[in-house]
């Protein structure tokens, strides 16, 4: 089910690029996997849609693989609208609105058993103030504040559960260099998680190096292609249900994430596919296998 709709979403975007394309050109380079400082124009508006899909199928054990008696997998597929507004120059706002499709299987009693829930996930509002911004010839370094509040819109009633039932607040700093060959990127993010029905899941830490290239120079008004490769981690801490630590959660896990940007005036197509090269995981827990993003973005 999850593949089926994956397929839908990629045919999706040829007719999505016919729709919105217009004039003007989409300036701002932004990674794929993690956050870059860019703020969209005063008053512009921007519309991104994004299919993220995801498998975890291996159990870890203190970090190491080991064999699954239950023979777990869990997968899913985020179809995510992102409407960015341009308050100010240097001030952007975001509303996330994910839909979800998840599906978990794992055997007991000899019978393959399969659970499958979809909808509104949790919404994600985000602000982003750009606080300093150096232009010279070809170069552009900028240093953002991040911050947000994710709301409890998802059922988390559900099995798989569509949220969490808690209010999450979020803070970083994102900084960027980018030159009309090379580009960098930069962010720390801290998501401080509440309590909902007595369960408090682990505060995140994200932490995220980017590197870019342009290989071929074009002007800014044609076909133009950027290369990334990201290193993404993200620590989580345990836990907790009343009191107690849940001893199989939390953890740290980095990736490496190759992927590309393709940009024509106002619109841009983003792909990777994030793969994990260490996962130190608490306890034991399924570990994620790999999450491939596709993404298309138009500013108005």
């Amino acid at each position: 089910m999850t593949c089926r709709h994956f397929k839908r979403a990629v045919l999706l975007c040829p007719l999505l690029i016919s729709i919105v394309l217009s004039g003007g050109v989409l300036y701002a380079h932004e990674p794929i996997f993690s956050l870059g400082p860019e703020t969209i124009f005063k008053g512009g508006i921007g519309v991104e849609v994004e299919a993220e899909y995801f498998e975890k199928t291996r159990l870890l054990r203190d970090g190491r693989v080991v064999s699954d008696p239950l023979d777990r997998e869990n997968r899913g597929l985020k179809l995510n609208t992102e409407i960015i507004y341009g308050v100010t120059e240097d001030l952007s706002l975001t509303l996330s609105v994910p839909h979800l499709s998840l599906e978990k299987e794992e055997t007991s009693g000899g019978r393959r058993i399969k659970k499958n829930s979809s909808g509104t996930g949790d919404l994600l509002l985000r602000g982003k103030y750009r606080l300093y911004k150096r232009q010279t010839p070809g170069v552009t370094v900028s240093l953002s504040p991040v911050f947000g509040i994710k709301l409890p819109t998802g059922d988390n009633d559900k099995d798989p559960a569509l949220g969490t039932g808690s209010v999450d607040l979020l803070g970083g700093l994102a900084a960027g260099y980018e030159s009309r060959r090379w580009y960098a990127f930069g962010d720390l993010r801290y998501r401080l998680n509440t309590k909902a029905d007595n369960v408090k899941e682990g505060n995140a830490l994200n932490y995220d190096l980017v590197f870019g290239a342009r290989p071929w120079l074009t002007e800014y008004d044609r076909p133009d292609l950027v290369v990334l490769v990201e290193f993404n981690g993200e620590y989580e801490q345990k836990d907790r249900t009343g009191s107690e630590r849940d001893p199989d959660s939390g953890g740290n896990t980095i990736s490496i994430s190759p992927g590309m940007l393709f940009s024509y005036r106002n619109v841009m197509f983003k792909a990777g596919i994030k793969i994990p090269i260490s996962q130190e995981l608490n306890g034991t827990q399924l570990g994620e296998d790999y999450e491939v993003v596709t993404a298309l973005e138009a500013h108005f």
